[in-house]
């Protein structure tokens, strides 16, 4: 089964840092990045 890929995006540090320790004890995910704006996300979708 292939594994759910996720990025993680919010202002605020504290909180992706927290999002991203709990997903990642996750095995069916793979966090492939975070952004602290839209315009990052976006650049990490292309």
């Amino acid at each position: 089964m292939s594994k759910i890929k996720i990025i993680v995006a919010d202002d605020h540090q504290l909180f992706r840092e927290g999002i991203i320790s709990l997903l990642s004890k996750n095995n069916s995910l793979d966090i492939i990045g975070e952004a602290a704006s839209a315009e990052e996300l976006f650049k990490l979708m292309d």
